[in-house]
């Protein structure tokens, strides 16, 4: 357990660290923001998992940062009290036809193919699937790539389902091509 908090003292809210275990939202880059802004819960503390008991021998496990990247968003109040407000892109689960897509590994398969140069993956609402597979992309100078080309690349590498049902191409950052 990393934060604890009554639900009637603020509504809404994850609560507050339990210590010895710390809570920080920090921005993309690890460097932690002000109070009220917005980004990427981190913890830090014994509660964190570094590795599987015994298996230290075959893969030593030495954190680079002792702040963990939940991959979840969320923002400190004054008082400490966490809230969550999403999930970070590159964290992100996409559910569809109640299978697991991981858009990191869809955008893995995009970049695979010579003309992309960019791919960002992620879910939109569908009526069929509950969300379907959206992919952005950044072609390579030059490169020329169809949507056709694309989704039959990837279906030919991964599970039917993982398959984007659309490809967009844009200029980078494709985090904005794809939220239009």
């Amino acid at each position: 357990m990393v934060c604890l908090g009554l639900q009637s003292e603020r509504p809404g809210a994850a609560g507050r660290a339990v210590p010895p275990s710390q809570i920080r939202i920090q921005d993309a880059a690890g460097q932690p923001v002000a109070a009220g802004v917005e980004g990427e819960i981190a913890v830090r503390g014994p509660t964190v998992f570094l590795g599987y008991w015994d298996v230290a021998q075959q893969r030593p496990f030495k954190p680079a940062d002792p702040w963990h990247r939940t991959g979840d968003l969320g923002r400190l109040d004054g008082d400490g009290w966490l809230w969550f407000t999403g999930r970070a892109a590159h964290k992100q689960l996409i559910k569809s036809g109640g299978e697991n897509v991981y858009p990191a590994e869809v955008e893995q398969v995009l970049l695979e193919h010579p003309a992309v140069a960019e791919a960002f993956v992620f879910g939109r609402a569908d009526e069929k699937w509950g969300e379907a597979v959206h992919a952005a992309c950044a072609l390579k100078p030059g490169a020329t790539a169809t949507e056709a080309e694309l989704i039959g690349f990837v279906e030919q590498r991964l599970a039917r389902y993982k398959r984007p049902q659309r490809v967009s191409f844009g200029p980078a950052p494709l985090e904005r091509v794809a939220r239009t």
